[in-house]
């Protein structure tokens, strides 16, 4: 052992280090993000809910900067003592077993601590510079700010709808854009209320006019949440949502077929039935009246002759265990002209065989 050193000493901040560095990545990993789920990803959140995403959201830099602040004081001691070259001799024949995976450890942390050494008043900063950059979820959100935007999706489901029924006209030209907008205004919340209510009070076979069953079908589209129809389950054996969509998905089907139904019953128009006459289509082309594609031109008596050599150039090379591909490359050809031309030679043989 070296005279003078102690390891007592160097041991002690080499396991604060190590805790410091556990710290630390324990802060990047663990409130990176707030453990909570940002508001304008949950299901109808209460105003608690947001305050405590507030709350929380709040401390997260201070939390970040205190483990920083740790992993930095623990660095400055180790990187002093690693610094005197009667500490840094002896390390590795006195410390403990596993030395190079511990050692090596240090050094990372070390690396780490000079890199991550924030202090409150960095992480502030940080985060004042780079609040523009993040996106609505990782953003620091006020309460009011959170309020306003809760307060802005009936609006964005209005303006998803209209989008809906702008299609659904395009699709139904009788459907007039007045028809639309007096549909969309008494709607209750962005849905058809007044037609989904009345639908699921009726029966299954209720007769709907073309531009009903076009809103039916603009309703089935609206995204629904799963998670909703097993909590309801879950609470009381059935869904009611569930339910609800199968009634209306059972009456869409019906009026589908009617209306599938009467298209077929409905006589053909007087110019209609000529029209589909098959025998009023123009003759398609017969085979022998289409004119034939020029072959390849025949090969003359000194194309087949080096043709053939070839041929036999490659049997020679293939029992001596040369590839295709290598064959082809010595003789300035793709593989697949060299088959095309193996094949052509095989078709004269037979021919001549005959």
């Amino acid at each position: 052992m070296a005279e003078g050193f102690d390891y007592g000493a160097l041991w002690n901040i080499a396991r604060d280090a190590l805790d410091a560095v556990n710290a630390l990545t324990s802060a990047i990993i663990g409130n990176a993000r707030p453990p909570l789920v940002h508001p304008s990803a949950v299901r109808n959140p209460s105003k608690a809910y947001c305050e405590k995403y507030w709350a929380e959201l709040k401390t997260l830099p201070e939390r970040r900067a205190k483990a920083g602040e740790a992993i930095r004081k623990a660095a400055e001691k180790l990187d002093k003592l690693l610094a005197e070259d009667r500490y840094v001799a002896p390390l590795a024949g006195v410390w403990p077993p596993h030395s190079p995976k511990i050692t090596g450890r240090l050094s990372y942390s070390l690396k780490m601590a000079k890199a991550d050494a924030h202090t409150v008043a960095d992480w502030k900063d940080d985060a004042h510079i780079n609040q523009s950059k993040r996106s609505a979820v990782n953003a620091q959100y006020t309460l009011q700010a959170i309020v306003t935007e809760l307060e802005r999706r009936p609006e964005i489901a209005k303006m998803a709808y209209q989008r809906r029924v702008d299609k659904l006209q395009t699709d139904h030209p009788d459907w007039s854009a007045d028809e639309a907008l007096a549909t969309w205004q008494s709607s209750d919340s962005g849905n058809d209320g007044n037609l989904i209510e009345r639908l699921l009070t009726g029966p299954d076979d209720v007769e709907l006019t073309s531009r009903e069953l076009a809103l039916l079908e603009a309703y089935l589209k609206q995204p629904y949440s799963p998670s909703t129809i097993q909590h309801e389950k879950r609470a009381t054996g059935r869904s009611g949502t569930l339910a609800k969509r199968n009634k209306l998905t059972l009456i869409r089907d019906f009026n589908r077929n009617l209306q599938a139904a009467q298209l077929i019953n409905t006589p053909p128009a007087p110019g209609a039935a000529d029209d589909a006459n098959p025998r009023n289509e123009a003759p398609a082309e017969s085979a022998d009246t289409t004119p034939k594609k020029p072959g390849r031109k025949k090969a003359d008596y000194e194309t087949v002759q080096r043709e053939a050599q070839l041929a036999a150039d490659w049997e020679r090379a293939k029992k001596s265990g040369v590839y295709k591909p290598v064959f082809a490359k010595e003789k300035g050809m793709t593989t697949r002209k060299l088959d095309n031309l193996l094949g052509r030679v095989a078709k004269r043989k037979s021919r001549s065989d005959k």
